[in-house]
């Protein structure tokens, strides 16, 4: 039997958003850690060398590299879901 062409589109939105929401729970717990990291490595800047203020430089930039990449990822969920609202909306009521 095959698959209408609407509903091989909604199995494959359904795979890739999987995916995404996985990548988006790892993303999560590395943005949750390196906040952590970034709080710490503040505190030791603030008190600390040289070496401490360029730790907490480079964490502050992994820390936003993190966010990016999950606002990212938060996006395509977002445009996944609405291009399934609307391949739900084409097809026909039983």
């Amino acid at each position: 039997m095959r698959i209408p062409r609407t509903e091989r589109r909604l199995l494959r939105i359904a795979d890739e958003r999987a995916a995404l929401g996985e990548e988006e729970t790892r993303l999560e717990a590395e943005v949750e850690e390196h906040r952590r990291l970034h709080h710490e490595a503040r505190l030791d800047a603030l008190d600390g060398d040289a070496a401490d203020r360029a730790s907490f430089r480079e964490i502050e930039g992994d820390l936003a590299r993190f966010e990016r990449s999950l606002a990212r990822v938060r996006q395509k969920i977002a445009q996944l879901d609405e291009r399934r609202r609307e391949l739900l909306a084409r097809l026909p009521e039983d």
